[in-house]
């Protein structure tokens, strides 16, 4: 028994030591940031959450994700992909902007989890102008990234701990077409039974460049937990964006049985990221419900932006 105590509180101390040094690394590119920072990132579509059960938790998922689209909220989450997994979104958005995301992954033997995506934005034709004001035709703006992720498992530190990697091929496109190479960084792993610990940073890349002009990528730290209990999971996420003040999620999921294969789930959540920018009308919050036969789910979320109007969401997810 003593044995046994000694190698846990090893154990222990060894994820305690990865945990501090993990924080460190992940949050000096961020040491700087802030609300002064607002605006100062380009391609903020890669801030977009994706899959509908993320967005009603309040995006509180960094240690929650566990099928394919796992490839945007925390690569090493792909390592719960026992077989085959995949997962589809289309999101109706703000002032008639579409939302699209979709990705697939597979588990490749002793190589891990590997994962394809692919994120896209899309709005309507917008009318161009020339300097006094006259229209010279429209243009549509849109942006796309491109993934592909890789998870495995290590088991050196008492417990299984798994590393994640995602690299991206960005493209934005106004009038004229920037393009950026970006990768994320991720890490996961039960501390306890119940208790799910995850960690990433996103965006890590070259900037976009537009003629001589230059935005950085939207650089975001990740930190969150998860607990379940029985049909029930609590999540819980502090996000540090790199040119916005660190904003909290907090989400919730209970999943009730309908019969042997059948099941119901709803979810809420809470996102404090704009409680500073949106000051009439509900905002900050999410909620949703889905639906799920076996291993396939389809979900649904909705997200009000106050007098910005309402956001909603579709996936359709299964794991095989």
């Amino acid at each position: 028994m003593s044995m046994r105590i000694k190698t846990l509180t090893a154990g222990l101390m060894n994820r305690a030591v990865c945990v501090l040094a993990l924080v460190g690394v992940m949050l000096s590119p961020l040491s700087a940031a802030g609300r002064r920072d607002v605006g100062t990132s380009g391609a903020q579509f890669l801030k977009l959450g994706v899959n509908a059960r993320a967005i009603a938790m309040g995006e509180a998922y960094s240690a929650v994700a566990d099928g394919a689209d796992a490839i945007y909220w925390n690569a090493a989450g792909l390592e719960q992909v026992k077989g085959k997994a995949f997962s589809v979104m289309h999101s109706a958005y703000l002032q008639d902007i579409n939302h699209d995301f979709a990705a697939y992954a597979q588990r490749m033997g002793i190589v891990g989890v590997v994962g394809v995506g692919v994120q896209y934005l899309s709005a309507n034709s917008i009318d161009q102008t020339d300097s006094v004001g006259t229209n010279v035709g429209t243009f549509k703006p849109s942006d796309l990234a491109v993934n592909l992720a890789w998870a495995r498992e290590f088991s050196d530190f008492g417990s299984p701990f798994v590393v994640g990697l995602n690299g991206k091929y960005v493209r934005s496109r106004i009038i004229e077409t920037a393009e950026a190479g970006a990768v994320d960084f991720g890490v996961a792993w039960n501390m306890y039974e119940k208790w799910r610990f995850g960690a990433t940073v996103q965006n890590l890349g070259t900037a976009l460049k537009f003629r001589d002009e230059s935005d950085d990528l939207p650089v975001t730290v990740r930190l969150g937990s998860s607990f379940t209990y029985k049909k029930l999971i609590l999540s819980l996420d502090g996000i540090f964006p790199r040119d916005n003040d660190p904003a909290a999620a907090v989400g919730a999921e209970y999943k009730m049985p309908i019969s042997q294969d059948l099941w119901f789930a709803t979810r809420g959540g809470f996102n404090s990221r704009t409680i500073n920018d949106l000051n009439k009308g509900i905002s900050s919050i999410g909620a949703g419900a889905g639906l799920g036969w076996k291993t396939y789910s389809v979900d649904f979320a909705w997200v009000p932006f106050g007098n910005l109007g309402n956001t909603y969401r579709i996936s359709l997810s299964a794991k095989f």
